[in-house]
């Protein structure tokens, strides 16, 4: 997310734009951990009006969805506080349910606390999209969603996909030296690693040689390696951090395949890199993954938890290596359309839709100033 944040911003900065941002870390707030959902809410809403008495003028506000609730209450009350734009990564809703799904056709025990702590963030969430002037999301399903269950209106929802930086747009194109399975993702379960272990055991069985990468899994390594079968551990390559485009685009270049098969997602920053890069794309039939990818055309898709298509689909790769390279090689003409200019211009069409439905005299061509 925060990738996404600082890439546009930069667009829009360019552009003559004034954008100040607010993370979790700039809030300066010393409330315990468990009350945060509650209470950091109010303090963006208190922020921004200390902003605004201190002479800032914003043209809109933007708030993850998770947040974003209170600032809506407040703006209902005070028709003066700029307009709000609730951001998306992925609804919250839908990503409750999609892994209470995924765990119930596992047969996964579920805690009390995973079953019904979420819910307090969730009913903020719906009530601040239910609020917001507008509404960004990255996935078509999500627009759906909102649309056809929600009854939110479409000119209130925009989609805003993800970009690639001209480093990876710009790079050669991949060596045919390039070989293994790259899997880049923190180690949770809705990043698909209980179908991750079980698929990546089984293709190194088959293939002794094969190098096979785990990299910004922001878990102790130990954690990432006792989830695996013993015979398998020192197969692994871990790479606990990737710091740096440079790093990251070596990392992705140093491979040909790559691996995302998550449960949940908003769109992917990392499938849209590794198309860019070149790699033959294997992830789930769901989400932000399937408006990019096209099975058997510039990637395979699988259904999420399906841990035999997923290790088939990874061994059909591995043991054609020129439809691999097919495969890349489409979806990194496809990933070309993917810039950050365009996401930006995105942002900026939903700031305009905003600005019409609050009513407030503005025109797309004017330099706008955005707190997000």
């Amino acid at each position: 997310m925060g990738r996404f944040m600082n890439y546009i911003s930069d667009e829009l900065r360019g552009d003559g734009h004034q954008v100040e941002h607010l993370f979790a870390d700039g809030l300066k707030s010393h409330v315990p951990v468990k009350l945060r959902r509650f209470v950091v809410p109010w303090i963006i809403v208190s922020e921004i009006g200390r902003r605004l008495e201190n002479g800032r003028k914003y043209d809109a506000v933007e708030i993850h969805e998770p947040s974003a609730a209170a600032y809506c209450l407040a703006r209902r009350v005070c028709r003066h506080l700029p307009p709000v734009i609730v951001v998306s990564y992925g609804l919250e809703s839908r990503c409750h349910a999609s892994m209470l799904r995924y765990y119930s056709n596992k047969n996964f025990e579920v805690s009390f606390k995973q079953r019904f702590s979420p819910y307090s963030v969730i009913a903020q969430a719906e009530m601040a999209v239910s609020m917001a002037d507008q509404v960004t999301v990255e996935t078509n399903d999500d627009r759906e969603y909102l649309i056809f269950k929600r009854g939110v209106s479409p000119d209130r929802i925009t989609v805003v996909n993800g970009g690639i930086t001209p480093a990876f747009l710009n790079a050669p194109v991949l060596s045919q030296d390039a070989q293994g399975i790259l899997f880049l993702a923190t180690w949770i379960d809705r990043k698909g690693i209980k179908d991750v272990v079980p698929a990546l055991a089984a293709v190194a069985e088959q293939i002794p040689g094969l190098p096979i990468t785990i990299a910004g899994f922001g878990v102790p390594e130990s954690v990432v390696l006792n989830d695996f079968p013993g015979h398998v551990q020192n197969r692994l390559r871990l790479v606990p951090k990737v710091d740096g485009e440079e790093n990251l685009l070596r990392l992705y270049r140093s491979h040909s395949i790559f691996l995302a098969p998550s449960v949940f997602e908003g769109q992917l920053l990392t499938m849209l890199e590794a198309a860019a890069a070149g790699l033959a794309i294997v992830t789930t039939n769901c989400c932000g993954m399937k408006d990019f990818i096209r099975d058997e055309d510039n990637g395979l898709l699988v259904r999420p938890g399906d841990v035999e298509g997923l290790t088939n689909a990874l061994m059909k790769l591995i043991n054609q290596p020129s439809f691999a390279m097919k495969l890349g090689n489409t979806a990194r003409q496809d990933s070309l359309a993917f810039t950050w200019r365009r996401s930006a211009d995105q942002f900026l069409d939903a700031v305009s839709k905003c600005h019409l439905t609050s009513r407030i005299v503005s025109s797309y061509q004017k330099k706008h100033q955005f707190f997000r």
